[in-house]
């Protein structure tokens, strides 16, 4: 009887959760008083998309101090400019601490280009971004820019990482590309010919007073462990180790909530002459990041323990386990459960191309019955 009421009181809790997380918010931080006044194109440009399309509020930094942000499950700050002055607005530093307390708090940051410093000014990393170009309106180019989400594959004999596969990049429209060591990988296209403004933002992945050459894994291993971060593209040429252009930065015990960064020169919301043909990548890179976001889960987001391993390829997702799961309830955000798949199929792998593109929740359950993990999965 007590063990049917302790999984009874789990399962509430674990619905609650879910139900709370699918409630919060997502908000546009600008200096601008308005969407209309904002001055920087690719802000307004973004702002726009925000509060029409994806149903996000927008927050004028006036308001930080009068506002409760524990209502947003994701804060955007998208700082941009063609000044040459590569850095967010001192408005935005002005509202430092406050967002630092959200964000220690639990609360999710989505930051885009110059606003990548923010993760100085908050003390999550002691490295500013140090690869910081193009700081000015920019020049035609008549280049496609990309991101490549392998590192390594420049020779045969070096580790290969390879985040293609990471949900931020579902549903993005990819290319192949074959690299040195003879293998083909998946670079993703952000901009096209035309104007580009140049704009990047993010960190070489060096680490203060240890400087590793890029050739070495050991860059990237050694930044992603000392940060907890997870890199997960860089520039389209890159083969070797340099450079965390986009990169998940998960929850530590100080800062409780997960930050992603988007600091790559072709991440631009408007084009002064003409279209972006791939404008759509740069759209779904940017849904995908406030979707998982503003629905993250503390506690119920993170790695499954106990050796298993989640993997999704194209519409077919599995977890690799050594016999410990019995089975594994699919729920959509709201807490409808979906699907029941038994310990043996969903090692093996199940079909999952008849769900929506969205975020779901796996609940996962040992031999015996018991809630043991849960896990995100956004398709």
């Amino acid at each position: 009887m007590k063990k049917k009421c302790l999984l009874f009181i789990l399962c509430v809790l674990f619905f609650n959760v879910i139900v709370s997380a699918s409630t919060k918010k997502a908000g546009f931080l600008n200096v601008a008083a308005s969407v209309t006044a904002i001055t920087d194109d690719d802000e307004k440009a973004a702002a726009q998309w925000f509060t029409t399309t994806y149903g996000g509020d927008y927050i004028p930094v006036s308001e930080i101090g009068t506002i409760d942000l524990s209502q947003y499950g994701v804060i955007w700050i998208y700082a941009d400019n063609e000044s040459g002055y590569a850095d967010a607005p001192d408005e935005i530093y002005a509202v430092a601490d406050a967002l630092n307390d959200y964000y220690k708090a639990g609360g999710n940051l989505l930051l885009s280009i110059y606003a990548n410093n923010l993760l100085y000014e908050f003390g999550r990393t002691d490295m500013w971004p140090n690869v910081v170009g193009g700081a000015g309106p920019g020049a035609e180019n008549p280049d496609v820019w990309y991101i490549a989400t392998a590192y390594g594959t420049w020779d045969v004999t070096k580790t290969v990482f390879d985040r293609s596969t990471d949900p931020l990049f579902a549903g993005l429209t990819t290319e192949s590309v074959t690299r040195d060591n003879g293998n083909q990988y998946t670079i993703i296209p952000l901009i096209g010919a035309g104007w580009k403004e140049d704009h990047n933002c993010f960190w070489t992945m060096d680490i203060a007073d240890l400087s590793i050459p890029n050739d070495n894994p050991d860059k990237l291993l050694t930044w992603e462990s000392t940060h907890n971060v997870t890199t997960l593209g860089t520039w389209g040429h890159v083969q070797d180790y340099f450079g965390s252009a986009v990169s998940r930065w998960k929850p530590t015990d100080v800062y409780k909530g997960t930050c992603i960064t988007i600091g790559i020169g072709g991440y631009e919301w408007a084009i002064k002459n003409g279209t972006n043909p791939y404008q759509a990548n740069v759209v779904r890179l940017t849904k995908n990041a406030l979707d998982e976001l503003k629905e993250s889960v503390s506690g119920l987001n993170a790695v499954i323990e106990l050796g298993m391993r989640l993997k999704f390829n194209q519409n077919l997702l599995s977890i690799d386990h050594n016999n410990q799961i019995g089975k594994v309830s699919l729920y959509n955000v709201n807490g409808s459960l979906l699907h029941v798949y038994n310990g043996e199929n969903i090692r093996e792998g199940v079909d999952v191309s008849t769900l929506s593109g969205g975020m779901y929740i796996l609940k996962i359950f040992d031999k015996a019955g018991n809630p043991v993990a849960a896990h995100k999965f956004v398709k």
